[in-house]
This record gives structure tokens, sequence and C-alpha cells, in this order.
């Protein structure tokens, strides 16, 4: 096997094959070779993995969140909001903690994620720490965002329709299945207004240049938590000044 992979180093010249020959018997060292396209091709599989699994991240993620807007939604309904008013606890309280239940049932999912991945020493192309603060920092916005929309509308089968709806169309325009690059540039321009375009955006140019500066994307990814917090406080606002 090794006299294989010495001719082959050689290719064909006599005197390079003698001189690699002399010095393999000098060492006495086995020789072997590997693959170094097998080995690309499986760190490509894992990268691609990867991506693949981020974009389906964020379908989950708001699923998960549908449940926190059904509660909210619930409490508005029959009147939870009329009995704070009587209790020591205030409303706004009562806001931020359903919130904060949100955030940490998101942020456990995002925890086992990222736990798996290194348990299985998975090459994800992206630095492990940056990767999950792409996935907290979404998280939060996921929440406002489910928050808001409790507080907007009347209805579970409107709240279902705002979420899933968002989710499905934000996950196919911001490039979480497939690169948008070959899309039209119409499309492209509409998927900057998206989250989920800033998060994919943040990944793949990581996977590309592990050196490149996502700064813009995690800051455009808080600035939309924080209008859909505002925005849900506006609405809690009117709903509670209307109670």
């Amino acid at each position: 096997k090794s006299l294989c992979v010495l001719s082959k180093a050689a290719d064909g010249d006599s005197v390079v094959f003698k001189r690699l020959l002399a010095q393999y018997r000098k060492e006495n060292i086995e020789i072997t070779q590997t693959s170094a396209v097998e080995i690309d091709r499986k760190a490509m599989r894992q990268e691609s993995g990867f991506i693949n699994a981020a974009g389906f991240f964020l379908m989950l993620i708001f699923v998960v969140s549908i449940f926190l807007s059904f509660t909210v939604l619930d409490d508005r309904i029959y009147g939870v909001y009329d009995r704070i008013r009587t209790a020591p606890v205030k409303s706004a309280q009562y806001i931020i903690g359903a919130g904060t239940l949100g955030l940490l049932t998101s942020l456990l999912e995002v925890g086992i994620f990222c736990t798996y991945i290194k348990l299985m020493k998975i090459n994800i192309g992206v630095p492990f720490g940056i990767a999950a603060l792409f996935m907290s920092v979404f998280c939060i916005f996921a929440v406002c965002f489910s928050l808001m929309t409790a507080l907007a509308v009347s209805s579970k089968n409107a709240v279902t329709s705002i979420m899933i709806g968002f989710s499905t169309i934000g996950c196919i325009l911001g490039g979480a299945y497939f690169p948008i690059s070959m899309a039209p540039k119409s499309l492209q321009s509409l998927a900057r207004l998206l989250p989920q375009f800033w998060f994919m955006d943040g990944l793949r140019k990581l996977q590309e240049n592990a050196d490149v500066n996502v700064l813009p994307n995690i800051t455009i990814l808080v600035l939309f938590a924080i209008l859909s917090f505002l925005i849900g406080a506006v609405l809690f606002s009117r709903n509670e000044k209307s109670t």
C-alpha cells in the first residue's frame, strides 16, 4: 500500500520514486493516503445541515410563541386585566412576567440545540458564540412580536393566521430555506424588511468568512425586537384605558 502511494506521488518519475523510496526505508514510517476532498465534503454537509436547521428554527420559534399569544389573549378575553387593576400586581408587571416566561422557554430550545451541536462536535462553519447570540436575539424578537399580536387582535384564529403567515412568508422571502441571491432585485429588496433575512444573511456571511462584521445584522434584529415591543406597549396602554 505504501509503495502505491509513493508511486502516485512520483507521478511516473523514476528518479523521484527512488528518492522517496530511500527516504521511506530510512525513516520506516507507514505511508497512508487520505482524501482531502472527502473531508471537505463532510464539512460542507455539516455546514449545510446547520443552515437548514437554523431556517427550521425560525419557523419553530414562532410556533412556540403562538402559545404565549394564546395565553395573553385568553387573559384579555376572560377579564384578567380587570382583576389585575384591583390587585397589587400592576398590568405592566403581568405583561413582563408573561414575556419573560416565553423568552425562557425559547432560550431553552436554543440551549438544547447548541448543546447538541457541542456534544456531537458538529462543524457549523460559524463561531459558536455568535450563532447562539443570533438565535437568542431572534427569540427576543419572536416573544415581542407574539405579545404585540396578542394585544392587536381579538381571536385565536387571527393570532394563528398572523403568526403562521408571518413566519412562513418571512422564512421563504428571508432565505431560510434557500439563498435569495438569485431572486429578482425586487424580492431581495423586500426581504430586507424581514428579520429572517438579517438572521440568515449573518450566518451565511460567517460561513463564507469567519472574520466578517455581522454587527449590523445583530443591531437590526435588536431594532426589530424594540419596534415590536414599542408597538405592543402602545396597544397595551390603549387596551388598559379601555377596560
